[in-house]
Protein backbone atom coordinates (compact mmCIF):
# COMPACT_ATOMS: atom_id res chain seq x y z
CA UNK A 1 0.00 0.00 0.00
CA UNK A 2 0.92 3.50 -0.78
CA UNK A 3 2.36 5.97 2.17
CA UNK A 4 -0.61 7.60 4.24
CA UNK A 5 -1.23 11.34 2.78
CA UNK A 6 0.43 10.87 -0.34
CA UNK A 7 -1.19 10.07 -4.05
CA UNK A 8 1.18 9.58 -6.59
CA UNK A 9 0.15 11.52 -9.98
CA UNK A 10 0.32 9.15 -13.17
CA UNK A 11 3.33 11.34 -13.88
CA UNK A 12 5.19 10.69 -10.81
CA UNK A 13 5.68 6.42 -11.73
CA UNK A 14 7.19 7.88 -14.94
CA UNK A 15 9.76 10.10 -13.13
CA UNK A 16 12.37 7.54 -12.52
CA UNK A 17 12.65 6.91 -15.94
CA UNK A 18 11.94 10.28 -17.74
CA UNK A 19 14.86 11.17 -15.18
CA UNK A 20 17.10 9.15 -16.84
CA UNK A 21 16.87 10.25 -20.18
CA UNK A 22 19.15 12.53 -21.37
CA UNK A 23 16.90 13.80 -24.68
CA UNK A 24 13.52 12.71 -26.46
CA UNK A 25 12.10 13.40 -29.44
CA UNK A 26 8.56 14.13 -30.44
CA UNK A 27 6.64 11.20 -32.69
CA UNK A 28 4.66 13.09 -34.53
CA UNK A 29 2.56 16.89 -34.61
CA UNK A 30 0.60 18.41 -31.37
CA UNK A 31 -2.67 17.07 -33.02
CA UNK A 32 -1.63 13.54 -33.29
CA UNK A 33 -0.40 13.44 -29.44
CA UNK A 34 -3.40 14.99 -28.28
CA UNK A 35 -1.31 17.51 -26.40
CA UNK A 36 -1.05 21.74 -27.22
CA UNK A 37 1.12 22.00 -24.23
CA UNK A 38 4.43 21.08 -22.29
CA UNK A 39 6.21 20.92 -18.85
CA UNK A 40 9.70 20.44 -19.11
CA UNK A 41 12.83 21.59 -16.89
CA UNK A 42 13.50 20.25 -13.16
CA UNK A 43 12.38 17.13 -11.55
CA UNK A 44 10.13 19.07 -9.64
CA UNK A 45 8.36 19.84 -12.99
CA UNK A 46 7.27 15.73 -12.98
CA UNK A 47 4.61 16.63 -9.95
CA UNK A 48 2.36 18.78 -11.58
CA UNK A 49 -1.22 17.39 -11.86
CA UNK A 50 -2.05 17.42 -15.73
CA UNK A 51 -5.90 17.74 -15.30
CA UNK A 52 -5.01 21.21 -12.85
CA UNK A 53 -2.58 22.12 -15.97
CA UNK A 54 -5.36 22.01 -18.20
CA UNK A 55 -7.50 23.73 -15.96
CA UNK A 56 -5.46 27.12 -15.32
CA UNK A 57 -3.71 27.14 -18.33
CA UNK A 58 -6.35 25.76 -21.03
CA UNK A 59 -4.23 23.17 -22.59
CA UNK A 60 -3.37 19.71 -22.63
CA UNK A 61 -0.35 18.77 -21.05
CA UNK A 62 2.62 16.39 -21.82
CA UNK A 63 5.29 16.30 -18.98
CA UNK A 64 8.84 15.84 -19.64
CA UNK A 65 11.59 17.04 -17.00
CA UNK A 66 14.98 17.25 -18.61
CA UNK A 67 16.83 19.00 -15.59
CA UNK A 68 19.80 20.13 -18.23
CA UNK A 69 18.28 23.38 -18.93
CA UNK A 70 20.06 23.27 -22.91
CA UNK A 71 18.07 19.76 -22.86
CA UNK A 72 15.26 21.29 -21.65
CA UNK A 73 14.82 24.07 -24.22
CA UNK A 74 16.01 21.96 -27.26
CA UNK A 75 12.75 19.94 -26.30
CA UNK A 76 10.76 23.30 -25.69
CA UNK A 77 11.92 24.12 -29.11
CA UNK A 78 11.24 21.03 -30.85
CA UNK A 79 7.61 21.05 -28.78
CA UNK A 80 6.82 24.60 -30.93
CA UNK A 81 8.08 23.41 -33.90
CA UNK A 82 5.21 20.54 -33.99
CA UNK A 83 2.65 22.83 -32.71
CA UNK A 84 2.58 23.19 -28.94
CA UNK A 85 1.00 26.04 -27.99
CA UNK A 86 1.88 26.80 -24.36
CA UNK A 87 5.35 25.99 -22.56
CA UNK A 88 6.20 25.74 -19.27
CA UNK A 89 9.88 26.31 -17.73
CA UNK A 90 10.45 25.29 -14.57
CA UNK A 91 13.99 26.19 -13.19
CA UNK A 92 15.24 25.71 -9.55
CA UNK A 93 18.80 27.04 -9.44
CA UNK A 94 20.49 23.69 -10.21
CA UNK A 95 19.92 24.75 -14.02
CA UNK A 96 22.91 27.57 -13.49
CA UNK A 97 24.81 25.80 -10.55
CA UNK A 98 28.07 23.09 -9.87
CA UNK A 99 26.29 20.63 -8.33
CA UNK A 100 24.63 17.54 -9.22
CA UNK A 101 20.59 17.39 -7.95
CA UNK A 102 19.36 15.45 -5.40
CA UNK A 103 16.76 12.96 -6.89
CA UNK A 104 14.51 10.21 -5.86
CA UNK A 105 16.14 6.80 -6.42
CA UNK A 106 13.19 5.12 -6.18
CA UNK A 107 8.95 4.80 -6.01
CA UNK A 108 9.78 4.12 -2.10
CA UNK A 109 11.14 7.53 -2.00
CA UNK A 110 8.59 9.07 -3.87
CA UNK A 111 5.80 7.61 -0.66
CA UNK A 112 8.10 8.27 1.85
CA UNK A 113 9.02 12.13 1.59
CA UNK A 114 9.02 14.46 4.05
CA UNK A 115 12.85 13.38 4.74
CA UNK A 116 15.00 15.13 7.22
CA UNK A 117 17.38 17.14 5.09
CA UNK A 118 20.88 17.80 6.74
CA UNK A 119 22.61 21.14 5.91
CA UNK A 120 24.64 21.08 3.07
CA UNK A 121 28.40 21.95 3.58
CA UNK A 122 30.06 24.29 2.06
CA UNK A 123 28.82 27.04 -0.51
CA UNK A 124 27.63 26.69 -3.46
CA UNK A 125 28.20 28.72 -6.39
CA UNK A 126 25.87 29.80 -9.97
CA UNK A 127 29.11 29.37 -12.49
CA UNK A 128 26.74 28.06 -14.85
CA UNK A 129 23.94 30.98 -14.81
CA UNK A 130 25.44 32.58 -18.19
CA UNK A 131 24.58 29.14 -19.76
CA UNK A 132 21.62 29.10 -18.27
CA UNK A 133 20.68 32.34 -19.20
CA UNK A 134 21.44 32.34 -22.86
CA UNK A 135 18.84 29.02 -23.38
CA UNK A 136 16.05 30.75 -21.90
CA UNK A 137 16.99 34.13 -24.04
CA UNK A 138 16.76 31.29 -27.07
CA UNK A 139 13.64 29.90 -25.81
CA UNK A 140 11.62 33.51 -25.18
CA UNK A 141 12.85 34.79 -28.68
CA UNK A 142 11.81 31.61 -30.08
CA UNK A 143 8.53 31.36 -28.48
CA UNK A 144 7.87 34.87 -29.72
CA UNK A 145 8.90 34.71 -32.77
CA UNK A 146 5.79 31.44 -33.24
CA UNK A 147 3.22 32.88 -31.33
CA UNK A 148 3.47 30.68 -28.87
CA UNK A 149 3.05 31.45 -24.56
CA UNK A 150 5.90 30.74 -22.40
CA UNK A 151 5.58 30.88 -18.85
CA UNK A 152 8.87 30.58 -16.71
CA UNK A 153 8.93 29.49 -12.84
CA UNK A 154 11.96 29.22 -10.18
CA UNK A 155 10.67 26.21 -8.60
CA UNK A 156 11.54 25.85 -4.53
CA UNK A 157 14.03 24.21 -2.99
CA UNK A 158 14.46 22.81 0.43
CA UNK A 159 16.21 25.07 2.49
CA UNK A 160 18.97 23.01 3.30
CA UNK A 161 20.00 23.58 -0.07
CA UNK A 162 18.87 27.05 -0.99
CA UNK A 163 20.30 28.49 2.32
CA UNK A 164 24.08 26.59 1.20
CA UNK A 165 24.02 28.61 -2.49
CA UNK A 166 26.07 31.98 -2.49
CA UNK A 167 22.83 34.91 -2.37
CA UNK A 168 25.00 37.24 -4.72
CA UNK A 169 24.80 34.62 -7.42
CA UNK A 170 21.21 34.34 -6.91
CA UNK A 171 20.77 38.03 -6.84
CA UNK A 172 22.55 38.22 -10.21
CA UNK A 173 20.73 35.26 -12.39
CA UNK A 174 17.58 36.28 -11.09
CA UNK A 175 18.18 39.96 -12.07
CA UNK A 176 19.50 38.57 -15.37
CA UNK A 177 16.64 36.51 -15.96
CA UNK A 178 13.85 39.52 -15.19
CA UNK A 179 15.51 41.05 -18.09
CA UNK A 180 14.72 38.47 -20.21
CA UNK A 181 11.08 37.40 -19.48
CA UNK A 182 8.99 37.93 -16.36
CA UNK A 183 8.65 34.90 -14.05
CA UNK A 184 7.00 33.21 -11.07
CA UNK A 185 8.84 32.89 -8.35
CA UNK A 186 8.37 30.37 -5.82
CA UNK A 187 11.66 29.62 -4.13
CA UNK A 188 11.52 32.70 -1.35
CA UNK A 189 8.63 30.82 1.17
CA UNK A 190 8.18 28.68 4.32
CA UNK A 191 7.30 26.36 2.76
CA UNK A 192 10.94 25.67 1.83
CA UNK A 193 11.71 25.09 5.35
CA UNK A 194 8.96 21.90 5.47
CA UNK A 195 10.09 18.80 4.59
CA UNK A 196 6.81 17.22 3.82
CA UNK A 197 6.23 19.17 0.67
CA UNK A 198 9.75 17.40 -0.95
CA UNK A 199 11.15 14.30 -2.07
CA UNK A 200 14.53 15.54 -1.58
CA UNK A 201 15.94 18.60 -0.96
CA UNK A 202 16.05 18.85 -4.72
CA UNK A 203 12.85 18.06 -5.84
CA UNK A 204 9.46 19.31 -4.43
CA UNK A 205 6.41 17.34 -4.41
CA UNK A 206 3.01 17.27 -6.00
CA UNK A 207 1.29 18.93 -2.76
CA UNK A 208 3.60 21.97 -3.48
CA UNK A 209 2.88 21.80 -7.40
CA UNK A 210 -0.53 21.73 -6.23
CA UNK A 211 -0.29 24.77 -4.47
CA UNK A 212 1.24 26.73 -6.86
CA UNK A 213 -1.48 26.00 -9.72
CA UNK A 214 -3.58 26.68 -7.26
CA UNK A 215 -1.52 30.26 -6.84
CA UNK A 216 -0.94 30.65 -10.95
CA UNK A 217 -4.99 30.26 -11.10
CA UNK A 218 -5.47 33.36 -9.04
CA UNK A 219 -6.46 31.52 -5.84
CA UNK A 220 -5.25 33.70 -2.79
CA UNK A 221 -3.43 32.21 -0.05
CA UNK A 222 -1.47 33.21 2.60
CA UNK A 223 -0.16 30.19 3.94
CA UNK A 224 3.93 31.43 3.41
CA UNK A 225 2.87 34.77 3.51
CA UNK A 226 2.48 37.22 0.54
CA UNK A 227 5.64 36.69 -1.63
CA UNK A 228 4.74 33.25 -2.10
CA UNK A 229 4.22 32.90 -5.84
CA UNK A 230 5.52 36.64 -6.53
CA UNK A 231 5.97 37.53 -10.42
CA UNK A 232 9.13 39.02 -10.79
CA UNK A 233 9.59 41.60 -13.66
CA UNK A 234 12.93 43.53 -14.13
CA UNK A 235 10.65 46.94 -12.45
CA UNK A 236 10.43 44.75 -8.83
CA UNK A 237 13.29 42.37 -9.19
CA UNK A 238 14.94 44.87 -6.92
CA UNK A 239 12.20 45.38 -4.15
CA UNK A 240 11.43 41.29 -4.58
CA UNK A 241 15.65 40.13 -4.14
CA UNK A 242 15.69 42.88 -0.91
CA UNK A 243 13.35 40.99 0.68
CA UNK A 244 14.23 37.57 -0.19
CA UNK A 245 18.34 38.24 1.02
CA UNK A 246 16.87 38.22 4.52
CA UNK A 247 16.23 34.95 6.10
CA UNK A 248 13.14 32.93 5.92
CA UNK A 249 11.22 32.45 9.74
CA UNK A 250 9.55 29.29 10.38
CA UNK A 251 7.42 28.01 13.04
CA UNK A 252 6.79 24.56 12.25
CA UNK A 253 3.46 25.68 11.62
CA UNK A 254 2.78 23.79 7.94
CA UNK A 255 2.55 20.31 9.00
CA UNK A 256 1.18 18.16 11.56
CA UNK A 257 1.34 14.56 12.21
CA UNK A 258 -2.44 13.36 13.28
CA UNK A 259 -2.44 9.69 14.59
CA UNK A 260 -5.74 8.01 14.55
CA UNK A 261 -7.94 5.75 16.41
CA UNK A 262 -10.42 3.42 15.36
CA UNK A 263 -13.48 2.00 17.18
CA UNK A 264 -16.53 -0.06 16.15
CA UNK A 265 -19.25 -1.57 19.07
CA UNK A 266 -18.75 -0.51 22.56
CA UNK A 267 -20.18 -3.35 24.32
CA UNK A 268 -20.78 -4.05 28.14
CA UNK A 269 -19.73 -7.94 27.09
CA UNK A 270 -17.04 -7.67 24.11
CA UNK A 271 -16.42 -10.87 22.33
CA UNK A 272 -15.49 -9.31 18.91
CA UNK A 273 -11.92 -8.25 17.63
CA UNK A 274 -13.66 -5.11 17.17
CA UNK A 275 -15.48 -4.41 20.44
CA UNK A 276 -14.52 -2.62 23.42
CA UNK A 277 -16.35 -2.21 26.46
CA UNK A 278 -17.37 1.48 27.84
CA UNK A 279 -14.93 1.16 30.38
CA UNK A 280 -12.06 0.14 28.41
CA UNK A 281 -12.88 2.93 25.91
CA UNK A 282 -12.64 5.62 28.52
CA UNK A 283 -9.40 4.32 30.16
CA UNK A 284 -7.83 4.92 26.44
CA UNK A 285 -9.24 8.52 26.36
CA UNK A 286 -8.18 9.71 29.89
CA UNK A 287 -5.01 8.18 29.09
CA UNK A 288 -5.38 10.17 25.77
CA UNK A 289 -5.83 13.64 27.42
CA UNK A 290 -3.58 12.43 30.75
CA UNK A 291 -0.68 12.34 28.20
CA UNK A 292 -1.45 15.86 26.84
CA UNK A 293 -3.25 14.89 23.19
CA UNK A 294 -6.32 16.87 22.08
CA UNK A 295 -8.66 14.73 20.32
CA UNK A 296 -10.14 16.65 17.22
CA UNK A 297 -12.41 16.36 14.26
CA UNK A 298 -12.15 15.81 10.77
CA UNK A 299 -13.36 19.32 10.07
CA UNK A 300 -10.55 20.65 12.52
CA UNK A 301 -7.88 18.89 10.45
CA UNK A 302 -9.29 19.55 7.34
CA UNK A 303 -9.50 22.90 8.33
CA UNK A 304 -5.80 23.13 8.95
CA UNK A 305 -5.04 22.11 5.74
CA UNK A 306 -7.31 23.94 3.56
CA UNK A 307 -7.22 27.71 5.97
CA UNK A 308 -4.13 27.17 7.47
CA UNK A 309 -6.65 27.18 10.84
CA UNK A 310 -4.24 26.39 13.82
CA UNK A 311 -4.73 23.60 15.11
CA UNK A 312 -4.24 22.22 18.94
CA UNK A 313 -1.31 20.61 20.72
CA UNK A 314 -0.34 17.16 19.64
CA UNK A 315 -3.58 16.45 17.89
CA UNK A 316 -5.11 13.34 17.35
CA UNK A 317 -8.29 11.68 16.04
CA UNK A 318 -10.79 9.32 17.18
CA UNK A 319 -13.27 7.60 14.94
CA UNK A 320 -15.93 4.88 14.57
CA UNK A 321 -16.74 2.77 12.00
CA UNK A 322 -20.04 1.43 10.93
CA UNK A 323 -22.62 3.67 13.02
CA UNK A 324 -23.91 1.89 16.13
CA UNK A 325 -26.05 2.36 18.62
CA UNK A 326 -23.63 2.24 21.32
CA UNK A 327 -21.25 4.79 19.47
CA UNK A 328 -24.68 7.07 21.36
CA UNK A 329 -25.67 5.10 24.28
CA UNK A 330 -21.65 5.02 25.19
CA UNK A 331 -19.02 6.68 23.21
CA UNK A 332 -21.21 9.99 23.46
CA UNK A 333 -21.57 10.92 27.10
CA UNK A 334 -17.94 9.64 27.65
CA UNK A 335 -16.33 11.25 25.19
CA UNK A 336 -18.85 15.00 26.28
CA UNK A 337 -17.96 14.03 29.45
CA UNK A 338 -14.20 14.20 29.08
CA UNK A 339 -14.46 17.20 26.74
CA UNK A 340 -12.90 15.38 23.27
CA UNK A 341 -14.32 14.81 19.66
CA UNK A 342 -15.10 11.97 17.79
CA UNK A 343 -15.78 11.02 14.17
CA UNK A 344 -18.70 8.77 13.44
CA UNK A 345 -18.11 7.13 9.45
CA UNK A 346 -21.75 5.41 9.37
CA UNK A 347 -23.03 2.81 6.58
CA UNK A 348 -25.75 4.88 4.97
CA UNK A 349 -28.39 1.33 4.47
CA UNK A 350 -27.58 0.50 8.08
CA UNK A 351 -28.96 4.04 9.48
CA UNK A 352 -31.50 3.12 12.18
CA UNK A 353 -31.67 -0.41 11.45
CA UNK A 354 -31.57 -3.63 13.54
CA UNK A 355 -31.61 -6.11 10.44
CA UNK A 356 -29.63 -6.50 7.55
CA UNK A 357 -30.92 -4.39 4.63
CA UNK A 358 -34.26 -6.50 3.53
CA UNK A 359 -33.31 -9.00 5.32
CA UNK A 360 -34.91 -10.48 8.27
CA UNK A 361 -31.05 -11.31 9.29
CA UNK A 362 -30.45 -9.57 12.64
CA UNK A 363 -27.39 -7.24 13.16
CA UNK A 364 -25.87 -4.98 15.79
CA UNK A 365 -28.65 -2.06 15.90
CA UNK A 366 -27.35 0.99 14.23
CA UNK A 367 -28.08 4.66 15.32
CA UNK A 368 -31.06 6.59 13.78
CA UNK A 369 -30.99 10.16 11.89
CA UNK A 370 -32.41 11.82 14.75
CA UNK A 371 -29.74 10.54 17.10
CA UNK A 372 -26.96 11.48 14.34
CA UNK A 373 -28.15 15.16 14.32
CA UNK A 374 -27.95 15.46 17.63
CA UNK A 375 -24.60 14.20 17.86
CA UNK A 376 -23.24 16.26 15.11
CA UNK A 377 -25.11 19.64 16.93
CA UNK A 378 -23.38 18.91 20.18
CA UNK A 379 -19.93 19.13 18.71
CA UNK A 380 -18.71 16.08 20.40
CA UNK A 381 -19.57 13.51 17.76
CA UNK A 382 -18.89 14.64 13.76
CA UNK A 383 -21.05 12.14 11.08
CA UNK A 384 -19.54 11.74 8.00
CA UNK A 385 -19.78 8.70 5.46
CA UNK A 386 -18.73 5.03 5.03
CA UNK A 387 -20.45 4.72 2.26
CA UNK A 388 -24.34 4.11 1.61
CA UNK A 389 -24.16 0.59 0.66
CA UNK A 390 -20.70 -0.46 -0.70
CA UNK A 391 -19.95 -2.66 2.95
CA UNK A 392 -22.13 -6.16 1.51
CA UNK A 393 -21.54 -9.36 3.60
CA UNK A 394 -23.99 -11.46 1.09
CA UNK A 395 -22.90 -13.25 -1.68
CA UNK A 396 -23.51 -11.15 -5.03
CA UNK A 397 -22.84 -7.95 -3.19
CA UNK A 398 -20.32 -5.63 -3.45
CA UNK A 399 -17.89 -6.13 -0.92
CA UNK A 400 -15.74 -3.19 -1.00
CA UNK A 401 -16.09 0.48 -2.59
CA UNK A 402 -13.45 -0.86 -5.24
CA UNK A 403 -14.03 -1.15 -9.07
CA UNK A 404 -14.84 -4.63 -9.83
CA UNK A 405 -12.99 -7.19 -12.26
CA UNK A 406 -15.90 -7.38 -14.47
CA UNK A 407 -16.67 -3.40 -14.76
CA UNK A 408 -15.59 -0.51 -16.57
CA UNK A 409 -13.85 2.59 -15.03
CA UNK A 410 -17.33 4.60 -16.37
CA UNK A 411 -19.48 2.31 -14.73
CA UNK A 412 -17.73 2.32 -11.35
CA UNK A 413 -18.09 5.74 -11.25
CA UNK A 414 -21.13 5.37 -12.09
CA UNK A 415 -22.36 3.21 -9.11
CA UNK A 416 -19.90 5.07 -6.44
CA UNK A 417 -22.35 8.63 -7.53
CA UNK A 418 -25.53 6.95 -6.65
CA UNK A 419 -23.94 5.27 -3.86
CA UNK A 420 -22.54 8.48 -2.35
CA UNK A 421 -26.40 10.37 -3.99
CA UNK A 422 -28.46 8.14 -1.99
CA UNK A 423 -26.08 8.93 1.34
CA UNK A 424 -26.96 12.07 0.58
CA UNK A 425 -30.82 11.46 0.47
CA UNK A 426 -30.85 10.49 4.02
CA UNK A 427 -30.86 14.06 5.52
CA UNK A 428 -27.21 13.20 7.30
CA UNK A 429 -24.74 16.11 7.61
CA UNK A 430 -22.54 17.15 4.60
CA UNK A 431 -19.90 14.49 3.42
CA UNK A 432 -16.14 15.49 3.07
CA UNK A 433 -14.64 12.66 4.58
CA UNK A 434 -14.91 9.25 3.73
CA UNK A 435 -13.71 5.79 5.60
CA UNK A 436 -13.13 3.05 2.97
CA UNK A 437 -15.16 0.01 3.72
CA UNK A 438 -12.71 -2.98 4.86
CA UNK A 439 -9.98 -0.18 4.13
CA UNK A 440 -9.61 -0.79 1.00
CA UNK A 441 -8.29 1.15 -1.85
CA UNK A 442 -6.30 1.79 -4.70
CA UNK A 443 -5.30 4.72 -7.12
CA UNK A 444 -9.35 4.27 -9.57
CA UNK A 445 -10.88 4.94 -6.09
CA UNK A 446 -9.49 7.62 -5.16
CA UNK A 447 -9.31 9.55 -7.88
CA UNK A 448 -13.02 9.13 -8.38
CA UNK A 449 -13.62 10.16 -4.82
CA UNK A 450 -11.42 13.10 -5.14
CA UNK A 451 -13.48 13.63 -8.60
CA UNK A 452 -16.79 13.43 -6.94
CA UNK A 453 -15.61 15.96 -3.94
CA UNK A 454 -14.21 13.76 -0.84
CA UNK A 455 -11.61 15.69 0.52
CA UNK A 456 -9.97 13.22 2.81
CA UNK A 457 -10.21 9.56 3.34
CA UNK A 458 -9.24 7.06 5.43
CA UNK A 459 -7.65 3.52 5.11
CA UNK A 460 -7.52 0.87 8.17
CA UNK A 461 -3.65 0.17 7.16
CA UNK A 462 -1.94 1.61 10.59
CA UNK A 463 1.56 1.43 9.50
CA UNK A 464 2.42 5.12 8.53
CA UNK A 465 2.59 8.43 9.80
CA UNK A 466 -0.50 10.87 8.92
CA UNK A 467 1.49 13.86 7.98
CA UNK A 468 -1.21 16.62 6.87
CA UNK A 469 0.27 19.85 5.09
CA UNK A 470 -1.02 22.98 4.85
CA UNK A 471 -2.45 23.70 1.52
CA UNK A 472 -1.66 19.72 0.15
CA UNK A 473 -4.75 18.17 -0.46
CA UNK A 474 -3.12 15.14 -1.36
CA UNK A 475 -1.93 14.77 2.47
CA UNK A 476 -5.69 14.34 3.58
CA UNK A 477 -6.14 10.99 1.88
CA UNK A 478 -5.97 7.34 2.70
CA UNK A 479 -5.16 8.52 6.29
CA UNK A 480 -3.79 5.67 8.91
CA UNK A 481 -5.50 4.43 11.56
CA UNK A 482 -5.19 1.80 14.44
CA UNK A 483 -7.92 -0.95 14.93
CA UNK A 484 -8.40 -0.60 18.43
CA UNK A 485 -9.40 -3.92 20.34
CA UNK A 486 -10.39 -4.51 24.57
CA UNK A 487 -7.18 -6.57 25.22
CA UNK A 488 -5.09 -3.19 24.42
CA UNK A 489 -4.08 -1.51 27.13
CA UNK A 490 -3.52 2.78 28.07
CA UNK A 491 0.03 2.21 26.89
CA UNK A 492 -0.43 0.67 24.10
CA UNK A 493 -2.52 2.97 22.75
CA UNK A 494 -0.32 5.93 24.12
CA UNK A 495 3.05 3.86 22.18
CA UNK A 496 0.69 3.61 19.20
CA UNK A 497 0.21 7.67 19.05
CA UNK A 498 3.98 8.43 20.52
CA UNK A 499 5.83 6.56 17.46
CA UNK A 500 3.72 8.80 15.01
CA UNK A 501 4.53 11.62 16.57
Amino acid sequence: MKKKGVMLRSSSAALLISLALSLFSYAGTADEKGYDGLVTGCASSAFFDTQELTRVFGHTYEIKPLMDIEKSVRAAVLAVMNGYSHIMLCLDLSEAAEYEPQLPQSMEELERGGASFEPVGGTIRLNGRGRALDAVERLKEYCDEKGAELTVLMMPLHSSRQDSIKFEDVRDYKRQLSKICDFYDFSYTSASCESGYFYTRDCAGAGICGIILSCLSGEETELFGQNFGVLVTRTNVNEVLKVQQEPVEYDGSLSENIPVLLYHHISESPSGSMEVSPETFERHLLALKDAGYSAVSAKDVLDFVYEGRALPGNPVMVTFDDGYMSNYEYAYPILKELGMKATIFVIGCSLGKDTYKDTEMAITPHFGLDQALEMQGSGVMEIQCHTYDMHGVLDGERPVALIQSDESEEAYMAELRADLEKYGSLGLPEVYALAYPKGQYDDISEKALKDLGIKMTFTTDADFKNTVLAGDESSLRVLCRLTVTENMTEDDVISYISERK
